[in-house]
């Protein structure tokens, strides 16, 4: 959905994958954050430029949709990746087919 060097843009890419999210699966929640911190873009960039990230290395978010009888399991996954010239940031979107119950 997003990559690039944009913070701000970042956020809004964010934002837009929660409220798809939560349309489509019913809910979003991240792994992280307080229990009484709203899931939204700026929560979320927030809590990756709070990680201290050694050189060459990139932190990332997993966004979860609650657990369903659907037969697709939909999840964002946000990164922060340093670079000499800035912050790089991917936002991500996917779909992937739930295993039938044996």
């Amino acid at each position: 959905m997003y990559e690039g060097d944009s913070q701000k843009d970042a956020r809004k890419a964010t934002d837009f994958g929660i409220d798809f999210l939560k349309r489509t699966a019913g809910g979003v929640h991240m792994y992280g954050l307080g229990q009484d911190t709203e899931v939204n873009g700026e929560a979320t960039i927030n809590a990756l430029k709070k990680e201290q990230v050694p050189a060459d290395r990139g932190v990332m978010a997993d966004l979860q949709t609650p657990s369903s009888d659907s037969p697709e399991n939909w999840f964002s996954r946000v990164s922060r990746n340093p670079t000499p010239q800035g912050d790089w940031f991917g936002v991500f979107l996917f779909v992937e087919a739930r295993l039938p119950a044996r």
